[in-house]
């Protein structure tokens, strides 16, 4: 494992950090940097890439909206061209690499994979490329999407800002906390084994939502059908019929309806007709 960067950011911490278990410590971004490497680096803006260079197929341009909860995703990505991508070289991703959103929803972080490599991202992202000898990328992921340390720093550096957002010296800044590689491995073990059974624990709950939605329909049909008090209707004979039922009301129904009419001519002072009852 790579040992952290000495460095001074941690002095100018705009946030106060919590004691860490033992062998555990504090970093910056930027103490974590890749060595040879830029360690962020901001998608191109202006006039570098527009509307007019979007294509329906071709090398995909990362967006915000292609960090999803699940990963990176090309569901809200742009598409453009070889050559385009080229002259953007610069920008383009690999494997490894991690984004993060610098402005609108700023924190949402997401882990390149080898099937992304080689994308382009756009103003909206930054790229991190940090030393995975010293803290591997996929902790880093799980460490901003639950971190209160985190949501706190950049809740206080845009602080009295009109919107969201955050630049690169801000993420260099930004305060992680890194355990040592062997526990590094054991908390994504364990991250993964329970994202698993939740996974599980969500299928089974849509196979229940499912069956259950299949018994209510069941029900209901039995019910209409008669077959849901078949066994209480044999131990409990009707005392009229279905037809004789519907008789009764009709009979009722009719009997008030005569009562209304009477009353109705009565008040009027009126004499009902030979054919009122018609």
């Amino acid at each position: 494992m790579s040992q952290v960067k000495k460095s001074d950011d941690q002095c100018e911490m705009p946030i106060s950090l919590p004691l860490l278990p033992d062998g555990w410590q504090w970093a910056t971004v930027g103490q974590l940097a890749e060595s040879g490497e830029q360690p962020v680096l901001t998608g191109p803006f202006g006039s570098t890439l527009g509307r007019n260079d979007f294509i329906p197929e071709g090398i995909p341009l990362l967006t915000i909206g292609c960090l999803a909860e699940a990963g990176v995703t090309l569901d809200k990505a742009f598409y453009i061209s070889n050559d385009k991508a080229r002259q953007l070289q610069r920008y383009q991703v690999r494997c490894g690499d991690l984004l993060f959103s610098r402005s609108a929803s700023v924190g949402r972080a997401g882990l390149v994979t080898e099937a992304l490599a080689g994308s382009v991202i756009n103003y909206h992202l930054m790229r991190l490329r940090l030393d995975a000898n010293t803290l591997d990328p996929r902790l880093f992921i799980y460490y901003v999407r639950g971190s209160r340390i985190v949501r706190s720093y950049l809740r206080e550096v845009n602080h009295g800002a009109t919107r969201d957002g955050i630049n690169t010296t801000d993420l260099l800044r930004m305060p992680v906390a890194v355990p040592p590689y062997s526990t590094q491995r054991r908390i994504i073990a364990k991250i993964e084994e329970l994202f698993s059974d939740l996974d599980a624990g969500v299928l089974a709950l849509e196979r229940a939502k499912a069956k259950l939605k299949r018994y209510r329909a069941a029900v209901l049909k039995a019910a209409v059908e008669g077959k849901l008090t078949e066994d209480w209707r044999a131990k409990h004979p009707p005392k009229e019929t279905a037809p004789q039922l519907l008789e009764r009301i009709l009979k009722e129904r009719r009997r008030k309806w005569e009562e209304d009419q009477l009353a109705a001519y009565a008040k009027a002072g009126k004499k009902p007709p030979a054919n009122w009852k018609k």
